[in-house]
């Protein structure tokens, strides 16, 4: 295995272990964030546990058995919300109320619906958004047959208000619109059933309204029963298993995350695969420069983020435990307080610690970080006294684990401080606390810290560090780049020189000033263009040589897109137009007259060839008849035979040229072998129509064409000459294209072709008396028709009683 397959590999193998550990993360991360708290809403049926955690703007729903086992799942998605206030399982379906905030002119809101689901969390019916009174929210739900009651505490507890949603309220999913309405005017309130405000300076912490009975609870009362700690519910959530599949949807968006890194992290490794092929030696310096540089900067700047957030947090919790020592040195000695009396929280003691917690979170600072700040007995976890209110009540069932994990460090390990992560319906909190002076303290002050708050701040102080790390690699990199392209910049114009030799080039230019270590490269590179500049010079000439021999655009008519493509063998048939060129039989000429004659005729051939692409495709070893062949979708050839002519005409040592023109269908190919090479071009008649062509040029016509030719282009004056029979009775009829006689030969020619043509009639009638004066008259004015001379002489012959063998009419050659 090569070096590249086996990088590769090994990249490919680190990303799936990779992926394997993320994954692996996000299910520990689920397991370690279901937690059990007195803030979890749940309910016990006999379908089931039924319980509901918010996380990360989407809350879920469980149903489980008793033994944690999940078995189905609902997400507030399926309302269009993305919190849930309260659970109810009633008349066997489920009723969940949600909550959803927007933004109407900059302010939020906060909207609720109720959403019904059957015992197997299907949704069945809902509710459209409703809102109520800005500074309260909703702590219950209950249903009776009036409707569904929402019981809403304010936001400082003074205050508890009950609501009504009837019925008819509720509508099926179908009927259900999910859309938030675009304007607040268009949300409806809730219609209001029972007001209640707090006695005395007491605020409320839970109630819940049933069977058309309020139940509240103050800070200085024991907690509702409905609240209580439900020990088969704890065990469910400790205990809960999820499958995969249920993993996979409750940890939807950070996987999709992780496969939006994945995929990035495969395009890298496409892109490292793609270079790894090109063997480019720069890329690969510049990429494994940029990539160190790159680990060494990320890598700098996480452990640098992550050192900053352990010392930004233990400098917090530091701070914090100063502040709640100081804090619990200003309630004074708290053993002289009995918390058990049962007139405790309507003493002046408690007034005193409240009023002293309250006074401490309000504290500049305090307030942001702080969500609760709780006064507890150490041996049994009790909250004697809280900002929040929940006063009775055990603080590990309030926070979960990380707060029971606390509660043990000052109970079990005699720690004078301690913090812990908790996790209060899926989200992440702090929990600091301290204790009194003494070795076996009997309470502790702890606080509750949101890290949204402590993270704030190590990205507000580590962006600067980011920023700064990005510029320097910014920099780093570019000084790199520029090092490697000017490191390479004489191997670049060295590979330009070679590449422009490859495509051609001979005359190699040289660089005025070189480096030591390429100056025999470059005077090689020299001596290579010389050499090849010698070499083209002969293939020039060799191809020059065999350019004159080789036959011009066979490749045209054997479908080729080359000549070099054209083999021995080849074989076509065709349709087209072909043009015969008689040359003349001079005898009086010299040899060297009839070379040059020829040169003329070819020069002007030629000419009209490449005009129209046409074919010379064959000829005899005298060039007494030269053949031109156009494709079948050429015309105009009449007009450039005439040109030809007129031109040939104009040379005062040119001889007697004449063209046949016809249309046929052709077979067209090359023989030979591999040292010898032979076209030919044959048709049924071809030898025929050569014979012919001779014939009449020694008649002196100009450009005989057949009636095809005819009819497919304007061919000018013509007259009709007869016809030809060829083999297999195949009747010719033949035309002479006057515009291709001399200007007094075609004015003649044109001045007694209505005669001629009368005259033929006499011929095809057999009245060879007249059609042998009228032929004579015309040859006397026209001494050198040479058709009408031989339809002169055949009047004669029949006359004198001479009948020819064949068909009576034809055109013959005697």
């Amino acid at each position: 295995m090569s070096m590249r397959k086996r990088v590769l590999a090994c990249i490919v193998v680190l990303s799936i272990l990779f992926a394997i550990y993320l994954m692996n993360e996000e299910m520990a991360n689920f397991k370690k964030r279901s937690s059990y708290s007195a803030f979890s809403k749940s309910v016990v049926a006999t379908e089931g546990i039924y319980y509901e955690e918010n996380r990360d703007g989407e809350a879920c729903i469980y149903q489980m058995d008793s033994e944690g086992k999940v078995k189905n799942i609902a997400f507030s998605s399926s309302f269009k919300a993305n919190h849930v206030h309260d659970i109810d399982f009633w008349n066997g379906e489920l009723y969940v109320l949600f909550s959803l905030k927007a933004v109407y002119e900059g302010q939020t809101y906060t909207f609720y619906r109720v959403g019904v689901f059957s015992s197997d969390l299907v949704p069945l019916r809902g509710s459209g958004y409703v809102q109520i009174d800005d500074n309260e929210t909703v702590v219950d739900i209950g249903e009776e047959e009036g409707g569904i009651y929402f019981t809403a505490i304010s936001l400082d507890g003074r205050e508890i208000t009950v609501y009504l949603l009837k019925w008819d309220d509720i509508m099926e999913m179908s009927e259900l619109d999910s859309n938030l309405s675009d304007k607040l005017e268009d949300i409806p309130y809730l219609t209001e059933l029972m007001y209640r405000e707090s006695p005395g300076d007491s605020f409320f912490v839970d109630a819940l309204y049933r069977n058309s009975i309020l139940m509240a609870r103050t800070d200085r009362e024991a907690p509702l029963a409905h609240s209580a700690r439900n020990y088969e519910v704890e065990n469910a959530v400790n205990n809960m298993d999820t499958t995969f599949i249920q993993g996979f949807r409750i940890n939807a968006s950070r996987i999709l995350t992780i496969i939006a890194v994945l995929f990035i992290w495969l395009i890298v490794l496409i892109l490292v695969s793609f270079i790894l092929r090109r063997r480019n030696r720069a890329v690969y310096v510049a990429v494994l420069a940029e990539s160190v540089l790159l680990i060494i900067i990320v890598g700098s700047v996480l452990y640098l983020r992550a050192s900053y957030k352990y010392l930004q947090q233990n400098q917090f919790t530091l701070t914090s435990a100063i502040a709640l020592n100081a804090q619990m040195d200003s309630m004074g000695d708290l053993g002289d307080i009995d918390f058990d009396d049962e007139e405790f929280y309507n003493s002046g003691n408690y007034n005193t610690i409240r009023g002293s917690l309250n006074r401490f979170i309000s504290m500049e600072g305090y307030e942001e970080a702080f969500k609760d700040v709780i006064l507890l007995r150490v041996s049994d976890g009790k909250i004697l006294a809280s900002v929040s209110g929940r006063n009775q009540e055990y603080a590990s069932f309030i926070y979960g684990k990380g707060m029971e994990r606390l509660i043990e460090n000052f109970r079990d390990y005699h720690l004078g401080d301690s913090f812990q992560e908790i996790w209060i319906e899926g989200e992440e909190y702090l929990t600091v606390g301290v204790t009194t002076d003494d070795a076996s303290a009997k309470y502790a002050l702890a606080a509750i810290i949101s890290t949204d708050y402590t993270n704030s701040m190590i990205w507000g102080d580590s962006v600067r560090v980011v920023v700064i790390f990005g510029i320097i690699f910014v920099l780093v990199s570019i000084i790199l780049l520029l090092i490697i392209y000017f490191r390479g910049a004489d191997i670049r114009a060295f590979e330009k020189e070679i590449r422009a030799v490859g495509l051609g080039k001979t005359k190699v230019d040289v660089p005025n000033y070189l480096p030591q270590d390429m100056k025999s490269m470059w005077t090689s590179l020299s001596e290579t263009g010389k050499r090849l500049e010698e070499v083209n010079y002969d293939k020039y000439r060799i191809f020059e040589a065999y350019y004159r021999f080789a036959p011009k655009n066979i490749e045209t008519i054997m479908g080729k897109n080359s000549i070099f493509e054209v083999k021995n063998g080849d074989v076509t048939t065709a349709e087209g137009t072909l043009m015969l060129i008689y040359t003349g039989d001079n005898r009086s000429q010299t040899q060297m007259e009839r070379v040059e004659e020829l040169n003329r005729i070819l020069s002007y051939i030629v000419d009209y060839r490449e005009q129209k692409d046409g074919i010379l495709v064959s000829q005899d070893s005298s060039l007494s008849v030269l053949e031109l062949l156009y494709l079948q979708e050429t015309t105009g050839i009449s007009e450039y035979a005439i040109q030809f002519l007129h031109r040939d005409a104009t040379d005062e040592k040119a001889g007697d040229v004449s063209v046949f023109i016809y249309y046929s269908s052709f077979l067209y190919g090359i023989v030979g072998i591999g040292a010898q090479s032979l076209t030919f071009l044959s048709s049924e008649h071809s030898w025929e129509i050569e014979e012919y062509t001779k014939w009449f040029g020694s008649l002196g016509l100009r450009v005989v064409v057949t009636e095809s030719i005819i009819n497919r282009e304007d061919t000018g004056e013509k007259r009709y000459i007869g016809y030809i029979l060829l083999q297999g009775g195949i009747r010719v009829p033949l035309y002479e294209l006057l515009d291709a006689c001399p200007a007094r030969e075609r004015k003649m020619k044109l001045m007694y072709r209505d005669k001629f043509r009368e005259t033929l009639d006499y011929y095809y009638e057999k009245d060879f008396y007249q059609a042998r004066n009228r032929f004579s008259e015309i040859v006397k004015e026209c001494p050198w028709d040479g058709i009408a001379k031989w339809y002169l002489f055949d009047c004669e012959n029949y006359l004198n009683g001479n009948e020819p063998e064949g068909e009576f009419g034809q055109l013959r050659i005697y």
